[in-house]
């Protein structure tokens, strides 16, 4: 009797160390500062349409309709960007009609990081064939190329769409993106200057382009030549 008195004692006595132990090192944790984590500063979004309005062929190569930058993130990358396309037409052609007209949204990183879309240098990040007319279109990226700079030069992306076969006159759009329509890979959002499209993308029954971008052009005179910077 007296031993399991003993042993009883014994017993609680390192149950109470123990717990006492584990106690407190949970409140030292509670207590421990956590490491900040720098934000995710964000620039833009610009409106990459021109002033007079895009006009696209049916079938056209992806043209850029947005771009925006990212810097400050040690360990996050960019997850998605979602836009808003709005239909600018009559009410003759509906929504779900003319999300079938355009054939995908993509998203691409800037990869000499020089702000100008360039389809032959650029990288594809990440494709939408499923693009939405009224309602939110995401397009979320793949796991490579979608790293954002730390610091310095801020990382910048583009929003590129392309029409179907069937974008034909009246079909026209208009673009948007929220404030928080930047995502990145812990689930935060970015602050960006929400944007209104107010640019027309319309089909025209007139001349039209295939979606390109000119980086230089150089004109050429009896005496000098003039490298001026176009988007």
């Amino acid at each position: 009797m007296r031993k399991c008195v003993k042993f009883a004692k014994r017993f609680f006595t390192v149950s109470v160390i123990v717990f006492t132990i584990f106690w407190s090192i949970g409140i030292s944790a509670l207590l421990m500062p956590k490491t900040a984590r720098a934000a995710v500063t964000a620039e833009g979004v610009f409106d990459l349409g021109m002033t007079g309005g895009m006009n696209p062929m049916a079938s056209s190569f992806d043209f850029p309709i947005l771009r925006f930058s990212l810097v400050g993130a040690s360990s996050e990358t960019l997850t998605s960007a979602a836009i808003t396309i709005r239909n600018n037409t009559s009410s003759a052609v509906t929504d779900n009609n003319l999300a079938d007209h355009i054939k995908e949204a993509k998203l691409w990183r800037d990869s000499n990081n020089n702000n100008y879309f360039e389809q032959e240098s650029d990288t594809v990040i990440g494709t939408q064939a499923v693009v939405k007319v009224a309602t939110s279109t995401t397009v979320i990226t793949a796991t490579a190329n979608n790293s954002i700079a730390a610091s310095g030069l801020p990382t910048s992306f583009f929003v590129t769409l392309s029409t179907d076969s069937g974008w034909a006159v009246p079909d026209s759009i208009l673009v948007d993106m929220a404030a928080n329509g930047i995502t990145l890979s812990d689930a935060s959002h970015p602050t960006v200057t929400a944007l209104t499209g107010t640019k027309v993308i319309s089909a025209s029954a007139g001349e039209s382009w295939g979606g390109f971008s000119i980086r230089e052009v150089t004109f050429v005179n009896s005496t000098s030549s003039i490298p001026p910077q176009l988007m």
